[in-house]
């Protein structure tokens, strides 16, 4: 069975009460960029505003 994965990476949230994140989407990005080259399969990594167009539709 071929790997598949979603990594989502959010630093900023609309809401006031979440602070600013510093890695969460570094650390997303990092590891999709790590299961696509290790495992192979497809990956879709979804990071700040890419998270919230998806969540608004």
């Amino acid at each position: 069975m071929p790997f598949r994965g979603l990594f989502i990476g959010i630093d900023r949230y609309s809401s006031t009460g979440i602070d600013e994140l510093t890695c969460a989407r570094r650390d997303a990005t990092a590891l999709e960029a790590l299961f696509f080259d290790t495992l192979g399969g497809s990956t879709v990594l979804l990071a700040d505003a890419e998270v919230l167009i998806c969540t608004e539709s």
